[in-house]
């Protein structure tokens, strides 16, 4: 396999940096807490802990696509799938800078809880550090890179959108019943596989005698007209 950085066009070249980045970054402490308005040392913790499957699951998952991008770009190597890499890496980094947009600005891990502690009140708030902030740029740099590569293969919004139908109607679509079917009003030809054979044996009254002769009466009995 050779793996050729050449090959990377420019929206590859920023998806691929930027998901590397952004990985790094996860690393950081992206929250601390304060207590009435004063923060602790060692109150700080990373975008892995305490911030739920939406970061800490499905953001390293839409890394992985993007990298998977990038890999096959630089590889040249194709995979059968219903829609082209780009779009599913495009979709999965939009997906990841929304999970930070709202763990970031809209509900941070943990909220904020107010109490009173022997008669004084204490409010405990989690703040967003500068690394968080970082995340997110990084999450939405990336996105743009997978749209710019999505350009450059000239595949607009409205084929990503096309690709994604198709996919999902050949994904919900019924299989078809296996077996043979007999199409509606077909009849079975007489001596066909399968069919009964006809009473009195296979060549029908009159097979007995050798040839199509009328089979004599049983012995003993009066010919008719004696």
């Amino acid at each position: 396999m050779d793996f050729n950085v050449a090959r990377l066009r420019q929206g590859e070249k920023i998806a691929g940096a930027c998901a590397v980045l952004l990985f790094l970054d996860m690393f950081l402490h992206w929250y601390h807490v304060t207590v009435n308005g004063r923060s602790f040392p060692n109150s700080g913790f990373s975008a892995w802990h305490h911030t739920g499957l939406l970061i800490e699951l499905l953001v390293p998952l839409a890394i992985i696509v993007v990298l998977g991008l990038v890999a096959l770009t630089a590889t040249q190597r194709t995979v059968a799938l219903p829609v082209t890499a780009s779009v599913v890496a495009a979709a999965a980094a939009a997906l990841a800078t929304l999970f930070i947009l709202i763990r970031v600005l809209i509900s941070k891990p943990g909220g904020s809880a107010s109490g009173s502690l022997f008669g004084v009140t204490v409010t405990a708030q989690v703040s967003t550090l500068i690394w968080g902030w970082v995340g997110l740029v990084l999450a939405a740099a990336m996105t743009y890179g997978c749209y710019l590569a999505m350009r450059e293969e000239d595949v607009s919004l409205h084929d990503a959108r096309s690709q994604a139908a198709r996919a999902f109607q050949s994904s919900t679509r019924p299989a078809p019943p296996t077996g043979a079917t007999t199409a509606p009003g077909a009849t079975t030809a007489p001596g066909a596989a399968g069919a009964p054979p006809p009473a009195g044996g296979a060549g029908g009254p009159g097979a007995a005698g050798g040839g199509g002769g009328t089979v004599p009466p049983p012995s003993g009995s009066a010919p008719p007209g004696a």
